[in-house]
């Protein structure tokens, strides 16, 4: 019985492990790839003027970025950093905590918010107003 059980704990936590090496990797690419491109993007909008909207259009879209941008290092990076540390405890303190928690909402929001501006833009520029 006790066999048994050894087997099935030392399975669970391979498991674990895999997941937990799963999850860091998709961190890794999510932070690269969302610094990257928009970067980029908000690169190529600024000095190309690559974005050919009009100008509301072109201000919101660059104000999305900027919100990207600002969310993978605020909330992906702590996220990262804590995973590297190895520990399934959160490292950064209670205060750090919460301000963590609120720039996840506050980020959420600010793409919802600006992606539903972007869109009550287009529309009105349909129908011309």
């Amino acid at each position: 019985s006790s066999g048994i059980n050894a087997e099935y704990g030392g399975g669970k936590k391979a498991a674990m492990t895999n997941r937990f090496a799963v999850q860091i990797i998709w961190e890794q690419i999510s932070f690269i790839l969302g610094v990257l491109g928009n970067a980029f993007v908000l690169h190529a909008s600024i000095t190309k003027n690559a974005i050919k909207m009009d100008k509301v259009s072109v201000w919101i879209i660059r104000n999305l970025l900027s919100v990207d941008l600002l969310a993978c290092f605020m909330v992906l990076l702590p996220i990262m950093i804590n995973h590297y540390q190895d520990s399934w405890g959160w490292i950064f303190g209670t205060s750090f905590c919460f301000a963590f928690a609120a720039y996840q909402y506050a980020f959420s929001f600010a793409n919802i918010f600006l992606v539903n501006v972007l869109s009550l833009n287009k529309l009105l520029r349909c129908i011309n107003l």
